[in-house]
């Protein structure tokens, strides 16, 4: 029997998409081929594993056994990657980043100059589940900002907290305040992601008072664009506001909603010694940029 881990990273996709479209995309793969991944994991097993219609797929009853057995496979085999990877003679650490800010470029700033023996790998993280490039092992540590619920296989270091500020078109109507509170925005409509776990995450207790959204946005960008043309507001951290001033678009600072935190995530089992020193660092850096600021 030829099981591969392609064919179980294929199965896992699909398993937690429920949609193949969605699975193929996440993987970037056609979703012809990953059909054909998740069928010849079918006949090699001899087991159904979805029950598939015209208009839905569902897990069966084996295929919710096969879950857990999969997840070990496929953790172990990247296990002994980062091992060979980390253990070799070249050094490498890949960081996602879900939204920049002026602490995110300085940590990258002082990490290049401190430990010019890596080779770093900066990927952008959308939105949606920014948990998932640490859970598909796409990312050794990533920068995610947000109050919501961590995972419990996720190491979070707290790195800073920063004042939220709404987002507005320069024509809206609060876009010449100086500060706004959760009550006004009650009305307004919100651009965000299609996923309530991330919505949440992202937005917290101003969703529960504005529930009218618009499950748009796949990136900051996006929602900048999308604020920008009066199609919606949004909820952004005041320190990765400066990066992305554009014309068009202003950042009200929200009176009366808590600070968001912003995390340093490592994946159970990840760490190494380039990876805690690099964590150090960052705590060091971000530590030390918060002071400035506030001063």
């Amino acid at each position: 029997m030829d099981v591969t881990v392609a064919h179980l990273r294929s199965f896992l996709a699909v398993a937690e998409e429920l949609h193949f479209g969605r699975a193929a995309e996440r993987l970037n793969v056609s979703p012809s081929s990953l059909s054909e991944h998740v069928a010849a994991l079918e006949r090699r097993l001899g087991k159904t594993l979805f029950q598939r219609t015209s208009r839905n797929v569902s897990l069966s009853a084996e295929g919710r056994e096969l879950i857990p057995l999969a997840e070990n496979a496929v953790r172990a085999v990247d296990d002994v990657i980062f091992w060979a990877r980390s253990d070799s003679g070249r050094l490498e650490l890949r960081i996602g980043i879900a939204v920049f800010s002026t602490q995110s470029r300085q940590i990258l700033t002082a990490a290049r100059n401190e430990m010019p023996e890596i080779e770093w790998h900066i990927k952008q993280l959308g939105f949606s589940d920014p948990y998932r490039a640490l859970l598909d092992r796409t990312v050794d540590c990533a920068l995610i900002p947000g109050a919501g619920t961590v995972p419990p296989t996720i190491h979070a270091t707290p790195l800073w907290t920063d004042p939220c500020v709404l987002i507005v078109a320069d024509s809206h109507p609060l876009a010449a305040r100086e500060s706004v509170t959760v009550a006004e925005l009650v009305d307004q409509t919100f651009v965000t992601v299609g996923d309530a776990r991330t919505s949440d995450r992202w937005l917290g207790n101003v969703l529960r008072d504005a529930p009218r959204t618009l499950p748009t946005a796949h990136n900051f960008d996006e929602v900048l664009e999308l604020c920008a043309a009066g199609i919606g507001v949004n909820v952004a951290g005041a320190l990765g506001a400066r990066i992305y001033q554009r014309p068009g678009v202003r950042f009200v600072p929200i009176a009366d909603l808590d600070d968001r935190p912003t995390h340093l995530c490592v994946g159970a089992g990840r760490s190494t010694p380039a990876l805690r020193r690099f964590t150090r660092l960052a705590v060091r850096v971000a530590q030390s940029a918060s002071s400035g600021f506030a001063e």
